[in-house]
C-alpha cells in the first residue's frame, strides 16, 4: 500500500488532517509531522525524514503533501539527498483534500503513479 506523509508548519495541522484522513480511510498508512525541534511552527528536517523514513520500507512507494514555503522546500532537499528504499514523491496538491484522497485511493491498493496522477488534478478543481 502507498504510504502518504502529511507535513505542515503546525504540528497539530498534520495531525488533525492525518486524523481526518484515517477517519475516511482507516487501513491507510498516513504519517504526519510537523512543527521545528523545539515544538513551535516551522519545519524540521529531522522530523521530515523520520516520517518518510517511517513508511519507505513499503515497495508501493510514499507520497509527501506539504501546506507550504519551507516544508515543501525541506521536502524535496530530503527526497533529492537522500536515499530511501522506495519511490518517494512530493506532490503538489491542496494539504487536507489531497491526503484524505491519496488515504482513500491507496486503501483501494492504487498504485502510485495513478494517486499522483489524481492528486495533481484535485489542484484545478475550483471550491
Amino acid at each position: 500500500m502507498v504510504g502518504i506523509v502529511v507535513i505542515s508548519h503546525s504540528k497539530k495541522i498534520a495531525k488533525s488532517v492525518e486524523e481526518f484522513a484515517l477517519y475516511m480511510a482507516p487501513k491507510a498508512k498516513v504519517v504526519a509531522t510537523g512543527g521545528t525541534d523545539e515544538d513551535k511552527f516551522g519545519s524540521s528536517k529531522k522530523r521530515i525524514k523520520k516520517a518518510i523514513t517511517k513508511l519507505s520500507n513499503s515497495k508501493d512507494g510514499v507520497i509527501v503533501i506539504a501546506d507550504m514555503g519551507s516544508t515543501v522546500t525541506t521536502a524535496r532537499e530530503i527526497i533529492d539527498s537522500s536515499d530511501f528504499s522506495c519511490d518517494v514523491q512530493l506532490v503538489d496538491c491542496p494539504l487536507m483534500e489531497g491526503t484524505i484522497v491519496a488515504a482513500i485511493e491507496a486503501q483501494m491498493k492504487k498504485d502510485l503513479p495513478h494517486i499522483v496522477e489524481i492528486l495533481e488534478d484535485i489542484k484545478t478543481i475550483p471550491k
